[in-house]
């Protein structure tokens, strides 16, 4: 049987597969498990300055998972409260644990996590005007 994502608090880059898969890869998969406002948020902190390596959180910066699960109002602030997220399944929770890798190796760049947030934000927003039109207007 395959261990769980969250099932160890330590795991090697070979147990997180890291050799098999892509930062940007995985960070697109991440992103795609978020909201729009979430995702807003972390642009907001990238392009602010406010990502941090190495720590979860330190003053008024954080890693790139503490923005995306809340920034300042809540985000993931230890590697247990990583493991309590709850992803939507056990692959994201595998790429979560990746990138916080990628992220803090620096294969993840601000460049390609501003790039990915922007793709996916546009992506949204474009989805999201699409069924406004859609949507009857009532006179």
């Amino acid at each position: 049987m395959m261990m769980k994502w969250n099932e160890a608090f330590d795991l090697s880059d070979a147990e997180l597969g890291m050799s098999n898969a892509n930062p940007v890869d995985d960070l697109r998969d991440l992103l795609d498990d978020f909201n729009l406002p979430a995702l807003e948020r972390t642009r907001r902190a990238v392009a602010d300055g406010k990502l941090v390596r190495r720590a979860f959180h330190s003053g008024d910066r954080g890693c790139l998972l503490f923005w995306l699960t809340g920034g300042l109002e809540g985000g993931v602030t230890s590697k247990q409260e990583l493991l309590a997220y709850r992803f939507s399944d056990e692959g994201i929770g595998w790429a979560a644990r990746r990138v916080v890798r990628w992220f803090d190796y620096q294969l993840l760049t601000d460049a390609d996590i501003l790039r990915c947030l922007d793709e996916r934000i546009t992506s949204l927003r474009a989805v999201a005007e699409k069924v406004e039109l859609q949507e009857p207007v009532l006179v």
